[in-house]
């Protein structure tokens, strides 16, 4: 049961799940901005070429007006500036081919910087799906008491609900990300009851294939 096909995936930091059915649908947002954007030419075609997925997750977001922060993977980076007013200077980086000179040009104009922390999403927009709305939170919720078991673990990991991603039929959808490299592990179909054992087997670079659906470019 394979994701979507993406080459890197732009994880805004809303601090909320009062998400629309349609993340794009959110006027004056990030990710409506960034819609009407990628419709004009020439970052039209880009856009496509590019595979960049682009979702709204419940991590803190900016405390500036009109800036927006989000991570990047795999590229690895936390983004903490990204003014509104720029959006379209924003794509135009984030469609750098190269990656050195991307990762130098968000560094210098956008705030990134290294991300060394875990990231864990599921799921939980209820507004376009109610199974992943209702499972979204208690997975969440079983996340949240896998790490504070594990708070000695050197890496640092954070936890947050994401905007729809994979078929409503694989709910709850879940993505770990690696702080250390950057890669990301999609599962479906998961349960609060999977999570401790679906985390270790990953920390452990093992994958519970019957949950799997891939990774990036997969």
């Amino acid at each position: 049961m394979p994701a979507a096909f993406h080459l890197r995936h732009l994880l805004i930091s809303t601090g909320s799940q009062k998400w629309p059915h349609a993340i794009e649908k959110d006027e004056g947002s990030l990710a409506s901005l960034i819609a009407e954007k990628r419709h004009e030419f020439p970052l039209r075609s880009k856009m496509a070429k590019a595979g960049i997925l682009i979702s709204n997750t419940t991590l803190p977001s900016s405390e500036t007006c009109d800036v927006s922060s989000a991570l990047l993977f795999p590229d690895n980076l936390y983004i903490s500036e990204i003014p509104h007013s720029e959006t379209e200077q924003f794509l135009e980086t984030l469609l750098e081919e190269n990656d050195e000179i991307r990762a130098i040009k968000l560094k210098e104009n956008f705030g990134a910087r290294d991300n060394t922390a875990d990231v864990w999403l599921v799921c939980g927009h209820a507004e376009r799906d109610a199974r992943c709305g209702d499972i979204g939170p208690l997975i969440l919720s079983e996340m949240d008491e896998v790490k504070s078991r594990e708070s000695d673990d050197a890496r640092d990991t954070k936890t947050a609900l994401i905007s729809h991603i994979g078929g409503h039929a694989f709910a709850g959808n879940v993505i770990l990300f690696s702080g250390e490299n950057g890669s990301s592990s999609w599962f479906g179909r998961v349960r609060p009851e999977h999570i401790q054992g679906l985390v270790k087997e990953w920390k452990d670079g093992r994958i519970v294939k019957e949950l799997y659906r891939g990774s990036f470019a997969e």
